[in-house]
């Protein structure tokens, strides 16, 4: 049979190792969620660019004159 002290010092490292694994899981999982919310306001930037592209090129002097110049395709 075990003696109580070494049971002990076993339980003392377990929960040693327990507290650690969770600390480096709750570090990961802060910092995935912050690229998260960065890559979504990303998306939503390039978005709200795009809608104000499309929007700046539907208007009809823009139209003409970019069919005037040829350069439509660069758009």
């Amino acid at each position: 049979m075990s003696d109580p002290l070494s049971i002990m010092a076993g339980v003392v490292g377990l929960l040693g190792a327990a507290v650690t694994t969770g600390t480096a899981l709750k570090d990961f999982y802060d910092g995935a969620a912050m690229a998260v919310k960065g890559l979504m306001t990303d998306v939503e930037s390039f978005t709200q660019v795009l809608k104000l592209m499309k929007d700046t090129l539907g208007q009809e002097q823009i139209q003409s004159s970019l069919k005037a110049t040829g350069h439509i395709s660069n758009h």
